[in-house]
């Protein structure tokens, strides 16, 4: 026992203690504070690590359901559809009056309005639509008017709306039960509100949303073209003017559009103005196409040929002549010997004047014409032969061909958004390293191969997250394709973002490029190691265990973490009760794995150490 103050003392006095040298003895359970700390944080430990392995589970699960379960989602999709056009239907309750419009935003939110132009709002989902209230909106046009009944959610989408329902404008509005006013442009009826509506109950809102409305002639597509400029979609505009374009058929419909409507979109307004100026409306596609190539390559007969084109109107012949002149190639200037090798140049303002009218009258909503022949030709441009002294000499473009790369890369993600067929075929072309194999000159000396310039690599790297995130249905086909890829390009095209872009499939690509040793030491990162799941970290940490000493410190701190973690979580799941000498042996084998990491690494720190 602790001795009291009067034992104390009585030692002080008969001078066998100094108080100097007097030391109190130690209490008793004074070290077990220490043992308690280290003990739940051994427990928290533990816990983090089981609730990383639920997190990981279920998200694995989630996966395998989302991919097990495609076709009844898109089953869903169908009948969801089905059912807004039904609720749509039902919510119609339409009244024709012939009041004047009663009220106009304050000017301070016109403004804003005007400031706030912007792309489509994505659509917000069905729970959130049927949750949202019902806004009454009184479409006034010349020939009548009519109240439907909205949802304030898809009202929202258009900028428009979201500045006039907001809180210091719906106090003008008088009581609940009145609607809210909307006067439409002059030239639409009532029937294009209720078609830019439907559009809005869209979920795709885009090209795919556009081709789908019952629109059969250009004076209804220029209407809702007009609204949606109203209210502020400037994309869907631009695509109901492209539609419009393809449903104009006469010279006298242009005339009636002339005389009907204010003020005609750009693209419409050219059409127009190109069938009274123009007289050679007569040409066929062919000659279309010999003018096209003629003056791509002179600024000033450009506009005239435009003219000459815009008469036709979005007919086939000027689609066939546009995509003749493309696959003419009068943009490729030709080639500049420099040493051994053969340079291929490209006019950049030739090429981008073509691939203007590309994108004017080849990818817009509803076209079906294919740009794969001319890509498929383009990438097989460039020869590379093995011997310098062959007899025909290497050709190999310089930096003007990225504006057929940009090109390329416009046109995959035309067809994503379009939820076309040919998006996989055309995905093919930039993941093939080659289009062409490699053939034997007729020396029997020379191997001639064939490189892709289209092949995806740095250029890519913004195009390849955004066009698997917009590919829908199609974007498992296309990380399909991506993971078939040798592990050495496949870790060339994946970075941080376009493995973020991968999902629940980062495994996969993990996998796939863990099984070159040397190009997964020089692709992992700290940030990848740890962005992965877990059990696909783990995999990879086992990968470098034998690579540890080569590895950069932080990777490697990461690696033996890992492994120690492994190590106690296999432990920990023991099937049976592990007591007595099992329970020694159980820890002894942990820690022997432990300090068998910690060794590899210092003794690998030390050699490259040593080495250097």
């Amino acid at each position: 026992l602790k001795p009291g103050r009067l034992e104390v003392e009585q030692l002080f006095s008969s001078g066998k203690v100094s108080k100097a040298e007097w030391r109190p003895p130690p209490t008793p359970g004074a070290g077990q504070p220490q043992e308690m700390d280290q003990a739940w944080a051994e427990c928290k430990r533990r816990m983090r690590v089981q609730c990383e392995i639920l997190e990981e589970e279920q998200g694995r699960m989630l996966a395998q359901l989302m991919r097990a379960h495609t076709d009844e989602v898109a089953r869903l999709k169908a009948e969801n559809a089905d059912l807004r056009s039904r609720l749509e239907l039902a919510e119609q309750c339409s009244t024709v009056r012939g009041s004047p419009c009663f009220g106009q935003p304050p000017d301070d939110v016109k403004v804003g309005i005007c400031e706030a132009r912007e792309h489509i709002v994505n659509f917000p989902g069905w729970s959130t639509v049927l949750a949202s209230d019902v806004v009454r909106v009184q479409a006034i046009a010349e020939d009548g008017a009519m109240i439907v009944g909205v949802h304030l959610a898809v009202l929202q989408r258009s900028p428009y709306f979201e500045a006039r329902l907001a809180s210091r404008w719906a106090e003008t509005v008088n009581g609940a039960d009145s609607a809210l006013p909307l006067r439409l442009p002059a030239g639409c009826p009532v029937a294009a509100a209720l078609l830019l509506i439907q559009l809005l109950y869209s979920e795709t809102g885009g090209c795919s949303g556009v081709t789908a409305l019952p629109i059969t002639d250009a004076g209804m597509a220029i209407s809702v073209a007009q609204l949606a400029g109203m209210l502020l979609l400037d994309d869907l505009r631009s695509d109901l003017a492209h539609l419009a374009c393809g449903l104009l058929g006469s010279t006298a419909e242009a005339v009636e559009l002339q005389r009907r409507f204010v003020t005609l979109p750009s693209a419409v307004s050219a059409v127009c103005r190109g069938a009274f100026d123009v007289p050679a409306v007569a040409m066929n596609a062919p000659e279309l196409a010999r003018m096209l190539q003629g003056t791509a390559r002179s600024p000033a007969a450009r506009p005239r040929a435009e003219a000459v084109l815009a008469a036709h109107g979005r007919t086939g012949a000027c689609v066939e002549a546009v995509i003749a002149a493309l696959e003419a190639m009068p943009f490729k200037v030709g080639m500049v010997q420099h040493g051994c090798h053969q340079i291929v140049q490209i006019d950049g303002e030739a090429f981008d004047w073509l691939w203007g009218l590309v994108q004017e009258y080849l990818l817009v909503p509803g076209s079906g014409a294919s740009l794969l022949r001319f890509f498929r030709n383009v990438a097989g441009l460039q020869e590379v032969h093995s011997i310098t002294a062959c007899q025909a000499s290497t050709s190999l473009f310089d930096d003007s061909v990225s504006s057929l790369r940009a090109a390329f890369g416009k046109y995959i993600t035309h067809l994503a958004s379009a939820r076309s067929e040919e998006l996989c075929e055309a995905f093919r072309f930039g993941v093939a390293p080659e289009l062409r194999p490699s053939v034997t000159h007729r020396s029997q000396t020379c191997r001639i191969d064939y490189p892709n310039v289209l092949h995806f690599g740095h250029w890519s790297r913004t195009l390849l997250p955004r066009l698997l995130r917009a590919a829908g249905p199609a974007q498992s086909r296309l990380q399909a394709e991506l993971i078939e890829l040798q592990p050495k390009i496949l870790a060339g095209l994946v970075d941080d973002t376009l493995l973020e872009a991968f999902g629940g499939d980062m495994a996969l690509v993990c996998d796939r490029i863990s099984q070159d040793a040397g190009t997964l030491m020089q692709w992992v990162t700290r940030r990848r190691l740890i962005a992965v799941p877990l059990v696909a970290r783990r995999n990879l940490c086992i990968r470098l265990v034998p690579s540890l000493g080569a590895l950069p410190r932080d990777i490697a701190a990461v690696v033996v973490q890992v492994m120690a973690g492994s190590a106690a979580q296999e432990l920990s799941y023991v099937p049976y009760k592990v007591t007595g000498r099992r329970a020694v042996l159980a820890m002894a084998s942990m820690w022997t794995v432990v300090l068998s990491v910690v060794a590899l690494h210092f003794l690998g720190l030390r050699f490259v150490e040593a080495s250097s």
